[in-house]
């Protein structure tokens, strides 16, 4: 066999397969370009845009608006039928539901505030007492007393500063202080000088204890005694009511200031205009309520007594003193 004759038939032979092969590349490729095309449809397009430019007189860029280029709709696959899954009632019409929710307390912190401190200023005025002062004036009678002069008061101006902590006062203390105005004491003259222009009738006063002792002994009580120191107290009280006649004496004590320790009663009778015995001071005194008591009186167990007459018109003075010794 010729050789021509030999690649005639290779080439018979191996023609077939040469078309399945071509056929089979060909579906291939159609393959990879559909797959190709469901790629780029799933991409997103992407807009290009064709800028054309034109130079004017100025050589300015004008830009033209872009243009989309469209991409071929490929045919979408139909969804898949879903499966209908019966619901049941109740989750259809769900039933809403009430959740209490508990709120945790607040606990509040103690947090200790911060002190405030702060402070004013005061003033006050204060008096200031006047003294009491004695002078002794021999240019006035024995046993008369004058007030020279009053006293009066002064003040005292006191400065306070005052510290508070959160609005309660704490503390207050004194800053400063002025007098204002000084007190004027008040002065008080005593006289020393003696003055007699009367006389004592000793007789008569030492009488008053026989009539007094009369009295007593109709209600059964027993006799006073005669007391000498009494006695000599009467006579300074009997001058003393000469010139004024009450039971506070010239100088302006009491009766008693003589000796409180054995005065303890007084009976007088002063500025009578008539002379007086005895007898008729007494019943004087047994009809004035206060001076009987004095003469009544259990307690007393001795007196003194005087009778002063003086040279005025008011003359006649009559004193007795008690005394429980």
């Amino acid at each position: 066999m010729s050789f021509k004759k030999q690649n005639l038939i290779l080439f018979l032979i191996a023609l077939p397969t040469s078309f399945f092969c071509l056929l089979l590349t060909s579906n291939i490729l159609k393959q990879e370009g559909d797959l190709v095309q469901k790629i780029e449809s799933k991409k997103p397009q992407i807009e290009k845009k064709t800028l054309v430019t034109n130079l004017n007189e100025e050589n300015k860029i004008i830009a033209l608006n872009p243009q989309p280029i469209k991409s071929p709709v490929l045919p979408q696959p139909s969804p898949a039928p879903i499966a209908q899954i019966p619901i049941p009632e109740e989750t259809k019409n769900p039933t809403p539901k009430t959740t209490l929710i508990k709120k945790k307390p607040i606990i509040k912190k103690n947090i200790p505030k911060k002190d405030i401190f702060s402070q004013s200023y005061i003033h006050q005025d204060q008096f200031i007492p006047f003294s009491t002062s004695t002078v002794y004036d021999n240019n006035i009678a024995k046993g008369t007393t004058i007030i020279h002069q009053n006293g009066v008061n002064g003040i005292k101006r006191i400065y306070y500063t005052i510290y508070y902590k959160n609005g309660k006062e704490i503390k207050r203390i004194i800053s400063n202080s002025t007098i204002i105005k000084n007190p004027i004491n008040k002065i008080i003259k005593i006289g020393t000088k003696e003055i007699f222009d009367g006389r004592y009738d000793y007789a008569q006063g030492r009488a008053i204890l026989t009539y007094t002792n009369n009295e007593r002994a109709k209600i059964g009580l027993p006799p006073l005694k005669w007391n000498y120191n009494l006695a000599a107290y009467a006579n300074v009280r009997s001058r003393e009511v000469s010139i004024r006649p009450d039971h506070i004496r010239p100088n302006g004590l009491k009766y008693n200031s003589l000796n409180p320790s054995i005065i303890h009663g007084e009976n007088l009778i002063s500025g009578s205009d008539r002379p007086l015995t005895a007898q008729a001071a007494v019943n004087m005194w047994m009809n004035s309520p206060g001076h009987k008591a004095n003469i009544l009186r259990p307690q007393f167990k001795s007196m003194g007594g005087s009778y002063y007459i003086n040279n005025g018109k008011y003359k006649h003075h009559w004193i007795q003193l008690f005394s429980v010794y």
